[in-house]
């Protein structure tokens, strides 16, 4: 389920809606108090049936793995792919892409502001200090995925 507090939009439209929500039962029970019962069974029921719906739009996401992906290369990157299985095993997963900048920790902040992972993978050319960066300051698991030999 989607954070409804994960921006400061979110979180003006769930106020908003919520005192809307309120302000409805508040008349409704000024004019009658059954109608106000009303009012609210009649609430609940639409916020309940909407949250439903969005669960149902969303459900290709539910159990997935997310992972993000830190400075691979391409996405055919075998020690990236390798390192993706051993994570995720069977279950499906979804993958985000970031490309290394300058301040790698303010972009894998930002990656992670719309996309929730639940580990991230440092590709093998990221510079280990950048992993012990991104270690320090996240906790999500982070691993780096090692070159093959060969």
């Amino acid at each position: 389920m989607r954070n409804p507090l994960r921006d400061e939009g979110a979180a003006f439209r769930l106020v908003f809606v919520t005192l809307g929500a309120f302000a409805l039962i508040a008349i409704g029970s000024a004019i009658s108090t059954w109608l106000g019962v009303a009012v609210t069974v009649v609430l609940a029921s639409a916020g309940s049936g909407l949250l439903w719906r969005s669960r149902q739009r969303a459900g290709g996401s539910e159990g997935a793995v997310k992972i993000l992906v830190v400075g691979a290369q391409s996405p055919a990157d075998t020690a990236v792919v390798a390192e993706l299985r051993r994570i995720a095993g069977d279950r499906p997963t979804l993958t985000q892409a970031v490309s290394l900048s300058s301040d790698p920790v303010g972009a894998v902040e930002a990656a992670l502001h719309g996309f929730p992972a639940d580990a991230i993978v440092a590709a093998a050319g990221v510079d280990p200090e950048a992993v012990e960066q991104l270690r320090s300051r996240f906790v999500v698991p982070i691993t780096q995925a090692q070159p093959h030999a060969g």
